[in-house]
């Protein structure tokens, strides 16, 4: 459902145009969330990769005070803060893979009047304690005092970004060396409050005056103020918050801000640039906070009398309703944090591209979620909770060797700034070796070292010997070359050729994490790529693409046909000659690839693709034998499944016959042909839409064609005519909403955002195909069904208002539900019966395909029992 914004007097609020280019956020930092709202920007938004499936339980830490603001992470470290029953406040320091206590801090209520406010940058945590900003070290298991500031008046919430600390003290802005501390600069203008936020080139803070507010832009290299805008006093409150992102600024927390109408708000939304005398959007009173990306918004918006949660893109006058008090209500008070297309409301995943509900966690009401490498925190009271990927096996061998070698690159890091230090010392190039100081500070250089070095550089300085620019030039080119001279250390270090494969490809995956770039990696991954596959040269290698292959085939015996050639004297297999006319009528450069059951015909343009479908399909290859492993075997032969693999969405279509079945936008199976037409991307995000899809045209073919408990020839001379059709359709849909785990090898029978059970358990129930009709229904009658999207229905497990469903959607559905009902109901009681009755029909079997009589319900009856199976799972 798309709104407009809401016009609301008497503020006349609207949605600004399209802002003017050159904001940009600051770069947000993969596996790390270093200040309350994740970054700089405080935008809620950051790098980390998104966990698509649902992450299972990791660990748990019960504290003994109260958790305040946010957990904070970097790398492999997690601190919170927290307030003791005692009033002490604490700061107690995490290891993020299994939860174990590193080390502790406690401060008495008499010195840490106000909370913490700690900000975290490699090794080095700032807090607000008292009326001082102190600086700690993290080390191996303490947390040590490292320097402090002068006394301040009213100290804000610090914000640490490299080498520069930002905060509001003594009224001012303020940039301060975050080692130092240090004024760099100071805003001229004083009644700035609350915390500030940046992005790479402006910093926002607000000024409180004696008649009005003010947002405020400066400068973020001299503090100089660009640009304001007004806001009512009353509005502000004590301590309010700001998210950033390049398009807008958001304050958020605010005071309670009446509206002519009786209803409230509590957050404001700038579009940027700012312009004096501008009305800003309005956001609701909510206890969430929102997320912001370079393109899009997602946050509570309308008003108190009519909340709703709100997607936006950047510079459109529209938006998106996606829950409301009557849809999703319980996700309007959820804070937001979001990471590559996937929102976390809370414990709730949302595809912002779909709008589909990925997953669901238990989390306390209001825990935000913070993500961080393969893992999910969630704090609430006095309790942190980790999710971790599922499938992800923490302090495990590859685990500990992942965090040997990132301590033995941080270790070269720091070899090779220390040895540019002493250099640009010896050479008095002193602005350079102040340069390289703070990067030292930045990669985690013991501060002793850098403390005498900077004595070092104010003796030096006493000389007045002048730089060489020619030399200083050259530093800095050695310095700018440095993270991949440190790269080339652990390259050589790591000794990859010679590692067992399994060490190889971790060791692979780990330096591409590194460096992408790095000339040798291509190279090395190049020579695992087998012979037939292998790209000519490296103009166009993608390292990551190839990676990808090799690791999602690592567990599969794959073999290749050789296309025929004119001095081959032997008599062609028919696999080749297949392969030669697929050559001459499709694309020359077409791979045959065998694996246990599959063969496919692909370009080998997308190496991403063909590593997915031939993991995938072999694992639903193994998941379907050992469903139908107890029936009896009538089956003769058992070849491989042929699959025409096309390298893009374009491709396929332009390449495939046929008219609108739904699922042809990224595969078929065609029973006249014996083979299926698929498209499979490489991106993850795109592959997890794509994948049911997969899944179901692949079952239909499983079944035609390697089923042992159905005979080849009798399911080629199935009669279109035969009752019982939802079979054949709610079998393979049934599968498809399986969740497959590739890389862990294990599959469950039970999503709980099962879409079939989601569409039956909120339909109304005068939109449902009859079930008479389902039950007795040939494939020619399937036919005739409906295909135009004429209903309406209201999902739990997609957001926005409604979605619109055809009667052919909606007999998939209950196809799909109550073969899902007949496997699981009653722990199982009806699972011979289901594939009793597919055998049946696959055999030709008229007599053998009547549920009613297999289990003496009448049709109505067992809909009802299907319809109450999916609401009691929606539940």
């Amino acid at each position: 459902m798309l709104v407009r914004a809401l016009a609301l007097l008497p503020l006349a609020i609207a949605i600004a145009p399209a802002p003017a280019q050159g904001y940009q956020s600051p770069a947000s930092l993969e596996n790390r969330w270093y200040v309350a709202g994740g970054g700089a920007s405080r935008s809620g938004a950051v790098a980390t990769r998104p966990l698509l499936e649902r992450p299972e339980s990791a660990w748990q830490v019960d504290l003994e005070g109260d958790l305040v603001g946010e957990p904070l992470v970097w790398d492999d470290r997690v601190i919170l803060e927290c307030e003791l029953p005692t009033r002490k406040r604490r700061l107690v320091v995490l290891d993020l893979v299994d939860g174990r206590e590193v080390a502790r801090r406690d401060f008495a209520r008499a010195v840490a009047r106000s909370a913490l406010a700690p900000t975290l940058w490699h090794r080095d945590l700032i807090a607000r304690i008292g009326n001082k900003y102190r600086r700690y070290r993290l080390g191996v298991t303490s947390l040590t005092e490292q320097r402090a500031s002068e006394k301040l008046v009213d100290p804000g919430p610090p914000l640490r970004v490299g080498g520069e600390l930002f905060v509001i003290a003594n009224g001012h802005v303020e940039c301060r060396a975050a080692q130092t501390f240090r004024v760099l600069w100071r805003s001229k203008a004083t009644g700035f409050r609350g915390q500030v936020a940046r992005t790479e080139s402006a910093l926002f803070a607000v000024r409180v005056k004696k008649d009005h507010g003010e947002l405020v832009e400066l400068d973020v290299a001299t503090g100089e103020r660009r640009r304001r805008v007004t806001i009512a006093t009353t509005a502000l409150g004590r301590s309010p918050m700001l998210a950033v992102s390049e398009h807008s600024v958001v304050l958020h927390g605010l005071a309670n801000i009446p509206l002519v109408d009786g209803s409230s708000i509590d957050s404001l939304r700038y579009d940027l640039p700012l312009v004096g005398g501008r009305a800003p959007a309005v956001m609701a009173r909510m206890r969430g906070k929102p997320a912001l990306t370079a393109e899009r918004w997602l946050a509570a918006c309308g008003t108190s009398r009519q909340p709703m949660l709100g997607l936006g893109e950047r510079g459109a006058e529209q938006f998106h309703v996606l829950a409301t008090e009557s849809s999703h209500p319980e996700l309007l008070p959820a804070p937001v944090t979001i990471a590559g297309q996937i929102a976390y409301l809370s414990g709730v995943a949302i595809d912002l591209q779909t709008f589909d509900v990925r997953w669901r966690l238990a989390v306390p009401e209001g825990a935000r979620a913070i993500p961080a490498r393969d893992h999910l925190l969630f704090a609430k009271g006095r309790t942190l909770q980790a999710y971790r990927r599922a499938g992800v096996t923490a302090g495990g061998a590859a685990d500990e060797k992942v965090r040997a070698w990132v301590t033995a690159f941080d270790a070269a890091q720091q070899r090779e700034l220390q040895a540019l230090v002493a250099e640009a010392l010896a050479g008095y190039e002193l602005v350079v070796a102040d340069e390289l100081l703070s990067r030292c500070r930045a990669v985690g250089v013991e501060e002793a070292w850098v403390q005498d070095r900077e004595r070092e550089r104010r003796a030096k300085a006493r000389a007045r010997r002048r730089s060489e620019p020619a030399r200083a030039a050259a530093l800095r080119r050695r310095a700018g070359e440095l993270r991949e001279v440190a790269v080339s250390t652990i390259w050589r270090a790591l000794a990859v050729a010679s590692k067992p494969p399994a060490d190889r490809l971790l060791a692979l995956r780990f330096v591409h994490g590194l460096a992408p770039d790095h000339p040798p990696l291509a190279t090395a991954v190049r020579a695992l790529v087998p012979e037939p596959l292998r790209p000519r040269g490296l103009d166009e290698f993608d390292v990551d693409e190839w990676l990808a292959f090799l690791e999602s085939t690592r567990a599969i015996a794959i073999e290749f046909v050789d296309p025929p050639t004119l001095d081959d004297a032997r008599r062609p297999t028919a696999e080749q000659r297949e392969l030669l006319g697929l050559m001459q009528d499709w694309r020359a450069d077409l791979v045959g690839v065998r694996s246990d059951r599959l063969l496919v015909y692909t370009p080998v343009d997308a190496p991403g693709g063909l590593a997915r479908c031939l993991a995938l399909g072999e694992q639903v290859c193994d998941t379907l034998d050992a469903m139908f492993e107890d029936r009896r075997r009538v089956r003769k032969q058992r070849r491989r499944m042929r699959i025409l693999l096309y390298p893009s969405a374009e491709s396929y279509r332009r390449h495939s016959s046929g008219g609108g079945h739904l699922a042809w936008t990224a595969g078929h199976y065609s029973a006249s042909e014996r083979l299926s037409r698929m498209y499979l991307p490489d991106d993850e995000h795109a592959f997890a839409r794509v994948m049911p899809v997969f899944v179901h045209e692949l079952t239909h073919q499983w079944l035609q064609e390697r089923c042992p408990a159905i005979s080849s020839l009798r399911a080629a001379r199935r009669d279109p005519r035969l009752p019982g059709y939802w079979l054949v359709e709610g079998f393979a849909s049934f599968v498809e909403q399986f969740v497959f785990d590739v890389q862990g090898g294990t599959h469950r029978t039970d999503d709980p955002r099962n879409s079939n059970l989601d569409i039956l358990a909120h339909a109304e129930p005068a939109m449902l195909v009859d079930w008479s009709r389902v039950l007795r229904g040939s494939a020619i009658d399937f036919q005739r069904l409906d295909v135009t999207p004429r209903l309406q229905v209201g999902l739990g497990h997609r957001l926005g208002v409604r979605r619109a469903l055809s009667s052919r959607n909606l007999f998939y559905a209950q196809a799909g539900a109550l073969c899902h009902w007949l496997w699981h109901a009653n722990d199982g009681e009806h699972r011979a019966v289901l594939l009793d009755l597919l055998v049946a029909h696959y055999q030709n079997d008229r007599k053998g395909v009547d549920l009613s009589k297999a289990i003496g319900r009448p049709a109505g009856d067992i809909g009802t029992a299907a319809v109450r199976w999916a609401k009691d799972r929606a539940r």
